[in-house]
Parts: structure tokens; C-alpha cells; sequence
């Protein structure tokens, strides 16, 4: 059989018989020769007697005897041969025991058969690329010696990679560079994902992008480039400079090999990137000043300027670098005077500012505020300083001014009124007026020019007992910072009386102080109106109690000339006739007491009418059966044209029980209830009499009670139900909006 047809043997050193026998018919399938060892002892004898062993799987672990790790060294003592450690342990513990030999792999039992055909793979291809490079040093002439001994001693890194990409050699300062041993590179290509190579803006490079492919495809030189490879001890990218330099044999056209030159410039490039990212901070410092930002030179050329100042002045960057300071004042000698004492001021003091007119390239001006500053750069000397557009600044100031005037205008001619400003320091305890409107003569007697100088030529016309109420409101409104107003009687310097209406905002200055803002109107003729009108007020409340009292008064004496007839008459009709009058009058009368009571003569709750009202009924039957009340009802504000029908129609409803319901019976119970919902209330009476028969309706009945209780409930609008069985139940439904 010829090398190339041989099958690869490997080597499999495993205590565990059926895992050696699973992992033995796993790799066979895949063309491989496997010879099995159950220990450390037996692997060194079979290696010993089988010299064509390429590849060994080692366990760690081998029961009794001496563990893979150890079996390993012994083996490469005598043997260069690939080792790959094959272990069921990932824990640090264990890796750690194979630290320090030169293994080509280690691999978990569980990675499954395809992984450990790949890492098999991989191991011979690094084991084959190793021994090619230690076969060329072997053969190194004594020139290439000192070539070789270059190639290990410079400080650039320096890689060499086969015509399919594979790395076959690389030097010491490669290996610093890049971080990884020349055994953790050899066979790996530029094209494998674990480099993670980036370019400059952080996006991946692809590996047929890199210089050494890139070389190899064009065969040309490449580079330098700049680019990012990923260190694993590091966890980040080195930033290298490289240059690919393919390599070709004589006659031939293609490369066979390329070499890359590799300089790790990630000090540079951090130190550029800061450098850069100072430079973009600046320049947007300096396009981010509110206006235009300049540096002149001490002739009083312009030597720099932000980006504002040509959008302000209209001109290019070419004509402003021609430009002398005094460029922009041609013919406004104002604007010429205020910026040279505002330079001569820079010059002396440090620090110099002016207003001044500045002419734009189509020949407007803008209004613009300038500041100034010295420097010295390498011994030359400059001033810097900003230049802000004040034009619609200096409008408002003039809008400002005539507005000032005008609100002078109209406040001096307030009539009946005042305006005024009061400083009252940080804790509202000064009285100072800043200012006072010229009706302060016309309402206090008082010039302006005597109030500012003292503000006790108004609060000393404040009367006594108005004194401690205005100071109480003041102090509230400074400790909330919230608008107040005040009623204040004044007596004035010529003896006389005034009232006036204070209403104040306050605001909190810059310097801490507190400012009043407000306005006195004069309320003297108002206070004189309320003060008749409080009076003609009490006189018809004291004609209202009187009207009210002989009312109630004429109401009683209809009632008790009711009942006395009543129980004057024999006759049982007519003393039920005129005890129903009276009822019905004494309903008027409880109505009327209650609203005279509350005070409010147009509605009232149903809850303070209907029980007393009960109880007044109920008190007029006192030898009839032991009668029980269940009075359940809501607090509802009903109108007095409710409430009375309503009244009525209870006294109907509740005589009527107290007459016919109990005729046979020693006791009885009534049920009240008024409830409400939305605007619908609902008045349900329950007795447990005899009942009423069945032809008896509200429609049909002879009795004037019934009649009388449906046309009340018309009257308010509702509609009535009747319920029979176990006695007699009404209900009763209205609106009440």
C-alpha cells in the first residue's frame, strides 16, 4: 500500500472498555485505523512496537497506574507525535494538568464524533506544517543563518503563510504582537473567524480582505493597512499596521508564499483617536458659541474664526482671512471709538467689551456685542474674544422703553386707581417702594416723590384694626409666594375716610428680595353701597322673620280651630272630615317651620320633613292600635312645591292606615321609604293592613282622600303604582332634576 492510500492510525488510550469500542467504530466509519491502549503502560508498549502511529487520543484519567498527562510526556521524550487530550472533566482543575505539554487539542467526550473528526484534522495539518518548518530550518545555509537570526530579533512582526492562506512560520515579536504562541498559529489562515478582524470605522474585515489574501490574489504588495485583531487575554483588539509582501519562485507567477510586516500601533492610535476626538470637541466648541468666535492677531488681522462668523458676515472663509478688524466699521465713527477703547481697555485690564454696528457683506449692519481677551502663542502675542447679534436685543430694549412709557401714561391716569412696586427684602418684612403711579396724590393726598423716600406715608394712613389683618395676609402671601388681595380703610392727612382694594402678585429677584406688583382701586363709593345695602338687608330680614312669624302664627290658629270643631262635632263623618282638614293644614304647617328654621325658603332635605311630619300624624290617632313606624329615607334636597303635596299626600296615605288598615287588628306596621337614582325619586308607603279591595282604584274611587292623592301626584308630575296582598303598598314616582 502506497503513503498515499495508508490509512491513518491513531492511537486510542482509554480505561473504559466501552467507551474505547464506541469511540474505536466511530472513527473507522471515517477511513481512520484506530489501535485502542487501556492504560498509560499499555499505550507507551504499543507506540514502542508500532512506529506508524500518526495521531494519539489520551484520557487524563486511566484508572490505576500513571494518567494521560504523565503517559504523554513520556511518549513525546521519545516520539514527536500529535497528542490530543479526550476527557469527560472541563473543570480548571483538570486542564490545568495538562498545562506545559505541547498538545495539538483538547476535547470533551460529549462533543460528538464530527468535533473530534475536525480536531483530528486539524492536529495533523498544525503537525504536519510544524515539521515542514523545523525540516527548513534544518536546511538553513549559514547566510540564511543571519537572516533567520534577524527575522527572530527584529521588532516588527513578521508572519509567513503557504499559497492557501495557511500560516507555516512566524517570529517572536509576531507572537507578542498578536498574543499567541508560533504552535497556536501555525495552520490557522487569515480567513478563520477567531482573529475577528475589524477595520478602522469597527466593521468586520472579511478574511479574503486581508493584506496577506489580498497579496496572495493580486500578487502585489498590500498595505500598510490599519487594522483591529482581537486578543483573547486581552478581550479586545490590538490595532496593527500591516504590509503583505507575496513571494514567487523563479519563472513562476503565482505566489507560493507571502510574508506580512506587522507594527502594533494601538499606543498611536489611542493617542491619535484621543487627538482626533480633542480636535472635534474644539471645533464644536467653537461652532457651538451663540455667535461668532474670533482670534486676531496683534496687527489686527484676522487669523481665525468659527463657522458663525461667515454665516453672520455673509463672507468666505478666503475673504475673511483678509480681513483687518477695523474692516467691519468703514465710515461709523461711533462703532470705530466704542471698539478701540474697548481694545486699549483689553490691552490694560485684561478684559474689554463694546457695542458697535458691525457692516455685512451686502451692506447692513447688525448690532453686535463684543468681549476680548489676550493670549500669547509662541511668544506672538493675540486677543480672542465672541461676537453675539444684539439687533433684536436692542429692539426689544426700544420696544421696551416705549412700552415703559406708555404703561407710565396710562398708570399716572388710572382713574380711581394706582399702580405701585414695593421691595420688601428677603423676608418680607421691609416696606419700600420702587414704584408709584401719580394717582397716589389724588387717592392718599400724598406726592410720589414722598412715598419712594418713605413707604409710612401710605401704611401710616392704614386705620388700627385693619393694620394686623393686611400684615397677616401679606406674610401668608410671601411664605406661599402667592397673589393676595385686601379691603384697607384709610384715614387720610385732610381727616377724611377712604377705602381701597389692594391685589398684589409677588416675584422673588435675583438678589433674593421679594417684590410686590400691584394695583389699589378706590372702593370707597362700593363700600358705601354695601354698607345701605347690608342695612336695607337687615331690615327686610327682620320684615321677612315678622311676615314669617304671623304666618306660622295664622297657620296654628287654623289648625287649632279645626281640631276644636272636630271634637266638638258628634257626628263621626263630619269629626273626620275636619280632623283631615287639620292634618292637611298641620302638613302645611311643618313644611313651613322647617324651611323658616333652615333659613332657606325654597327647598329642603326630605329627611328633616317627612319624620317629624310622621310623627305629628301619628299623634293624632292615640287610641288606635299599637301602630309601628319604619321610616327609611335618603337625605334629598327637594323644592317646596315638592315637598308640600308630598307632605299631603303622606297625611292621606298614613290617616287612611291609622283609620281602616288596623280596624281588627292590635297592632300594625307602616313602612316609609324615599330613595333617588339619577334624577328619579322613588317614595314607597306600605302598610300591613286589611288592604283595599280590588275595585277601589285612584281613577274610580268616591273618596276625596284618593282623588286628592292622585291629583297631587300629578301636580309634581309623577305617576302612582298600588300593590295588594299582605296589605297595601303605594308607590310613588317623580322627577327631581
Amino acid at each position: 500500500m502506497s503513503d498515499q492510500e495508508r490509512k491513518t492510525i491513531l492511537l486510542l488510550v482509554e480505561d473504559e472498555a466501552l467507551i474505547a469500542l464506541a469511540e474505536k467504530i466511530a472513527l473507522e466509519k471515517y477511513g481512520y485505523q484506530v489501535i485502542t491502549a487501556d492504560s498509560g503502560e499499555n499505550a507507551l508498549e504499543i507506540l514502542e512496537k508500532n512506529p506508524g502511529i500518526d495521531l494519539v487520543l489520551m484520557d487524563i484519567y486511566l484508572g490505576n497506574g500513571i494518567d494521560g498527562a504523565e503517559t504523554t510526556r513520556k511518549i513525546l521524550e521519545s516520539r514527536s507525535l500529535p497528542v490530543i487530550f479526550l476527557s469527560s472533566h472541563a473543570e480548571s482543575a483538570v486542564v490545568e494538568r495538562t498545562e506545559g505539554i505541547p498538545a495539538f487539542g483538547y476535547i470533551l467526550k460529549n462533543s460528538g464524533t464530527a468535533a473530534l473528526v475536525a480536531s483530528i484534522k486539524m492536529a495533523l495539518r498544525l503537525f504536519d506544517a510544524k515539521r515542514l518548518v523545523s525540516k527548513n530550518e534544518k536546511a538553513l545555509t549559514p547566510n540564511e543563518e543571519k537572516y533567520r537570526l534577524l527575522f527572530e530579533t527584529v521588532t516588527q512582526g513578521i508572519v509567513y503563510q503557504a499559497d492557501d492562506g495557511r500560516i507555516i512560520s512566524a517570529n517572536p515579536a509576531a507572537e507578542k504582537i498578536l498574543g499567541l504562541s508560533l504552535n497556536q498559529m501555525v495552520g490557522k489562515t487569515s480567513m478563520d473567524s477567531d482573529w475577528k478582524t475589524i477595520r478602522e470605522d469597527g466593521s468586520e474585515l472579511p478574511g479574503n480582505e486581508h493584506p496577506a489574501m489580498r497579496a496572495l490574489a493580486t500578487g502585489e504588495v498590500v498595505g500598510p493597512s490599519i487594522l483591529g485583531v482581537y486578543q483573547p487575554r486581552k478581550d479586545s483588539h490590538s490595532w496593527l499596521s500591516v504590509t503583505a509582501i507575496p513571494l514567487f519562485r523563479p519563472g513562476e507567477r503565482s505566489p507560493f508564499q507571502v510574508y506580512a510586516i506587522m507594527e502594533d500601533i494601538t499606543d498611536r492610535k489611542k493617542a491619535e483617536d484621543a487627538l482626533a476626538l480633542e480636535r472635534t470637541f474644539i471645533d464644536a466648541i467653537f461652532n457651538s458659541v451663540p455667535g461668532m468666535l474670533y482670534l486676531y492677531d496683534s496687527e489686527g488681522l484676522l487669523v481665525r474664526w468659527n463657522r458663525k462668523h461667515e454665516l453672520m458676515t455673509g463672507y468666505s472663509a478666503a475673504e475673511l482671512s483678509r480681513m483687518h478688524l477695523l474692516d467691519w466699521y468703514k465710515g461709523d465713527e461711533a462703532s470705530l471709538k466704542a471698539i478701540t477703547e474697548g481694545i486699549n481697555t483689553t490691552a490694560v485690564e485684561g478684559f474689554g467689551q463694546a457695542e458697535a454696528n458691525l457692516q455685512k457683506k451686502d451692506g447692513t449692519t447688525i448690532s453686535m456685542y463684543f468681549t476680548a481677551s489676550p493670549l500669547t502663542i509662541a511668544g506672538k502675542r493675540y486677543f480672542t474674544g465672541i461676537g453675539i447679534d444684539i439687533t433684536r436685543l436692542k429692539h426689544v430694549e426700544e420696544t421696551m422703553k416705549e412700552n415703559e412709557a406708555r404703561l407710565r401714561t396710562l398708570s399716572d391716569n388710572l382713574p380711581g386707581g394706582l399702580l405701585y412696586q414695593i421691595d420688601v427684602g428677603e423676608d418680607g418684612r421691609e416696606r419700600r417702594f420702587t414704584y408709584i403711579s401719580a394717582g397716589v396724590e389724588q387717592l392718599h393726598g400724598v406726592t410720589t416723590s414722598e412715598v419712594l423716600n418713605d413707604a409710612m406715608a401710605i401704611y401710616g394712613q392704614i386705620v388700627e384694626e385693619n393694620r394686623q389683618s393686611l400684615a397677616e395676609s401679606e406674610a401668608k402671601a410671601v411664605d406661599s409666594m402667592s397673589v393676595f388681595s385686601a379691603e384697607v380703610r384709610f384715614l387720610l392727612p385732610s381727616g377724611a375716610e377712604r377705602w381701597g382694594l389692594f391685589y398684589s402678585a409677588p416675584r422673588r429677584l435675583p438678589n433674593r428680595h421679594i417684590i410686590w406688583d400691584g394695583i389699589e382701586m378706590d372702593i370707597t363709593d362700593r363700600k358705601r353701597a354695601e354698607e345701605k345695602v347690608s342695612a336695607l338687608l337687615l331690615e327686610n330680614e327682620l320684615l321677612l322673620r315678622e311676615t314669617h312669624h304671623r304666618i306660622k302664627n295664622n297657620m296654628g290658629v287654623m289648625y287649632g280651630l279645626l281640631s276644636l270643631q272636630a271634637d266638638s262635632q258628634e257626628d263621626d263623618s263630619c269629626r273626620g272630615i275636619l280632623t283631615d282638614a287639620a292634618l292637611r293644614v298641620q302638613s302645611m304647617m311643618v313644611l313651613y317651620d322647617k324651611l323658616y328654621r333652615t333659613g332657606n325658603y325654597r327647598e329642603l332635605s326630605i329627611r328633616d320633613f317627612l319624620p317629624p311630619l310622621i310623627d305629628e300624624i301619628a299623634q293624632v290617632f292615640p287610641s288606635g292600635p299599637l301602630v309601628k313606624m319604619d321610616i327609611r329615607i335618603e337625605d334629598i334636597l327637594l323644592g317646596e312645591k315638592i315637598l308640600s303635596p308630598l307632605g299631603i299626600i303622606v297625611n292621606e296615605l298614613i290617616t287612611n292606615s291609622l283609620k281602616y288598615a288596623f280596624t281588627n287588628a292590635s297592632e300594625g306596621l307602616i313602612t316609609v321609604s324615599v330613595s333617588k337614582k339619577d334624577n328619579l325619586v322613588t317614595m314607597v308607603y306600605a302598610d300591613n293592613g286589611v288592604g283595599i279591595p280590588e275595585t277601589v282604584t285612584l281613577e274610580n274611587s268616591t273618596g276625596f282622600g284618593m282623588r286628592l292623592i292622585a291629583m297631587l301626584v300629578q301636580q309634581i308630575k309623577g305617576s302612582v303604582t298600588i300593590e295588594r296582598g299582605h296589605g297595601t303598598k303605594y308607590v310613588i314616582e317623580f322627577p327631581n332634576p
